[in-house]
């Protein structure tokens, strides 16, 4: 059996300061969300960014969530937003994430949102942060 040494690689030091700042999308009626989000970070330059919140209603899209250990798909149609978490990367010029959403009924939905186009006015607030040079 050969033996294995693993040797401490040299620590960097970020040393950089950062400012925490938001970028508000307001859509409009029939916008694709993912298609906006997509473009607000590609236009700011953001390889990455927190969602935040949105706030509004979806005009029609599709959820996905798990009822017990069934894994479910539900059609959206005005659906009012109360929560919404999750991240995104841009790469390749591709998005890569995920949001998730707590959507207003009886009893409320808490689901990962697959497709989605915005009711006029849907506002998606993302975070990044800003390194000074």
């Amino acid at each position: 059996m050969p033996l294995v040494v693993l040797l401490p690689e040299p620590s960097v030091l970020f040393n950089r300061k950062g400012t925490k700042k938001v970028l508000s999308l307001i859509l409009d009626e029939n916008e694709d969300i993912f298609n906006a989000i997509k473009q607000g970070m590609q236009e700011q330059k953001l390889s990455e960014a927190k969602i935040e919140g949105i706030e509004g209603k979806i005009k029609e899209g599709t959820v996905a969530f798990m009822n017990g250990s069934r894994y479910k798909t539900k059609n959206l149609s005005n659906a009012e937003v109360l929560l919404a978490s999750g991240a995104y990367k841009l790469s390749f010029e591709e998005l890569f994430g995920v949001v998730h959403l707590t959507l207003a009924g009886k009893p409320p939905l808490s689901a990962t949102l697959v497709k989605g186009k915005a009711c006029n006015g849907l506002q998606v607030r993302l975070s990044f942060i800003e390194f000074e040079a």
